[in-house]
């Protein structure tokens, strides 16, 4: 009894074989078949990353006012895609992949309204800072006059 169970597991292993055999060669038939063109991933991953370096590399040879500038013209085109949003979505018409990016495009405001305010802070630091060193250029001249 023990040996005629054994044997039909041991048939029942061999049609399970096959039946996988069977897939992964439709699998790889119907992939060969594949018309689709997959993204190619780029041999290097600094070659991925190289475009946002550059961009990178510039916006840190800006001076505050520069970025101050820039993020500002940003935030004006965020907020005129908001708006387009916000009317859609108080129409009605919103869909929700729009909604998602309404919702997407408010956090990003919130986050570049902090950096704004964080070049703002660096403006007015470095501004003090000038005034604050011409000052002391102005007083140490006018000393150095008096003392002559």
């Amino acid at each position: 009894m023990v040996e005629y169970d054994l044997l039909v597991m041991i048939q029942n292993l061999k049609i399970y074989i096959v039946i996988l055999l069977a897939a992964l060669v439709s699998v790889l038939v119907c992939r060969s078949n594949d018309q689709t063109e997959c993204p190619q991933k780029p041999a290097d991953e600094k070659a991925k990353w190289s475009k946002y370096s550059k961009t990178d590399e510039n916006w840190q040879k800006l001076s505050p006012e520069e970025k101050y500038r820039k993020m500002k013209e940003w935030r004006l085109k965020m907020e005129q895609g908001l708006a387009n949003l916000r009317n859609k979505q108080s129409e009605g018409t919103i869909t929700p992949e729009e909604l998602k990016r309404l919702q997407k495009m408010e956090q990003m405001l919130k986050k570049l309204d902090e950096r704004l305010s964080a070049v703002t802070n660096t403006i007015k630091n470095t501004t003090t800072t000038e005034k604050s060193n011409l000052n002391n250029k102005q007083n140490d001249s006018a000393e150095n006059e008096n003392k002559k």
